[in-house]
């Protein structure tokens, strides 16, 4: 589920505590583990089984009874075939206002071509 960037929304993963807080960061220099009351801040992990195995670590260093949640978040992740896309409109967007913006009449540009004929 992780690796379809086509989707508009992705799956992830959450770390609650038996008080219902969420865990904002783990394994830092100076605590183990930092809880907050805003899911907005909470860490997220992007497969469940990564955070089964963190949660599991909680268990056995901070306190036992870590539970997981799972959220849908707006997938913001580009693919690299999108980037091309979005590249190749910009590149027909700016071909397109300098075609409009352009001061030459029409009628010389067809008058260039008669010469050819």
């Amino acid at each position: 589920m992780a690796g379809l960037t086509h989707l508009r929304f992705r799956e992830v993963w959450v770390i609650l505590n038996l008080k219902g807080l969420y865990v904002e960061s783990t394994l830092t220099k100076s605590k183990v583990v930092k809880y907050t009351k805003d899911k907005d801040k909470a860490k997220t992990f992007k497969s469940y089984e990564e955070a089964r195995m963190m949660a599991r670590t909680l268990d056995s260093v901070q306190a036992v009874g870590h539970s997981l949640k799972r959220f849908f978040v707006e997938n913001t992740v580009k693919t690299e075939t999108n980037k091309i896309k979005e590249k190749k409109q910009d590149k027909i967007k700016k071909e397109l206002s300098s075609f409009l913006t352009d001061p030459t009449p029409v009628s010389e540009n067809y008058k260039v071509w008669e010469g050819f004929w």
